[in-house]
């Protein structure tokens, strides 16, 4: 708790000036103003009710940031009417963090090496072939957006998913889920739950998030380490051109099915 009882001030005329705060006097005084103060609880009527102190929180002031565990990049999709969650960077089991294309790619394939004559670049005799689309990467989960309970205006952003095509499989098609924890929320859980995003949490710049250790010492000289999930702005505006590309795959494709 901090409290300041005035402020000298010098001017450049060589005055000096001793400043109290504004909130002095009464409560009810005309002209007392106060902001950030603290009530007192049963304070006598006619007195100032107003406590002058100010809680100071403890913050660090220096900090040690180990390497990024997970990366997620929340990016709109104006033109699809919808939002994607890049998974840039993704945390394996055994410690290490690789590229989220190259993890989602290496699944596919590995899934696709595993059912008997599939295979994932068909041999053509032609020396050229023409694809007319593709198909969206794996480490780019979709947000759709729905309708709140007994709500017909707002709208909030749900966690979908799109199903992956195997070649030559004859089963039903499965959904994919995302691998990093930040997009995970409750698809561990006993029962899967949805998970949704508020609209204004993805901007039209886009947001990124990052999972991270940090370590620092406290003013007694002990040391903590946390894991610490930071959130930050993304400018991907410059890149408004990949998602017009990947969102006509998606009109041509089929709709991302809800996921649980």
């Amino acid at each position: 708790m901090a409290k300041i009882a005035g402020m000298a001030v010098t001017t450049v005329f060589g005055e000096r000036l001793w400043i109290q705060a504004a909130d002095q006097g009464t409560s009810n005084a005309w002209g007392r103003w106060s902001i950030f103060t603290i009530d007192i609880r049963n304070a006598p009527a006619g007195q100032n009710s107003v406590d002058p102190t100010l809680l100071l929180l403890p913050i660090l002031s220096s900090r040690q940031a180990g390497p990024t565990q997970q990366e997620v990049l929340l990016v709109r999709d104006e033109v699809a009417d919808m939002a994607w969650g890049v998974e840039k960077t993704v945390a394996l089991a055994s410690g290490i963090s690789r590229p989220g294309s190259e993890v989602a790619k290496q699944t596919f394939n590995y899934l696709q090496s595993l059912i008997p004559g599939g295979s994932t670049s068909p041999l053509l005799a032609a020396a050229a072939r023409y694809q007319a689309m593709n198909s969206v990467p794996e480490h780019w989960i979709p947000f759709i957006p729905v309708h709140l309970p007994n709500n017909n205006r707002e709208v909030q952003l749900q966690r979908a998913a799109l199903p992956r095509i195997l070649i030559g499989d004859s089963t039903p098609a499965q959904k994919v889920q995302p691998l990093t924890s930040l997009l995970r929320q409750g698809l561990d859980a006993t029962s899967a739950q949805t998970y949704f995003l508020h609209e204004e949490e993805v901007p039209r710049a886009g947001a990124r998030l990052t999972e991270y250790y940090s370590r620092s010492r406290w003013s007694n000289g002990q040391v903590h380490t946390w894991l610490r999930a930071h959130r930050s702005k993304w400018a991907g505006v410059r890149h408004r051109a990949d998602w017009r590309l990947i969102a006509w795959s998606i009109r041509t494709a089929a709709r991302p099915s809800v996921a649980a």
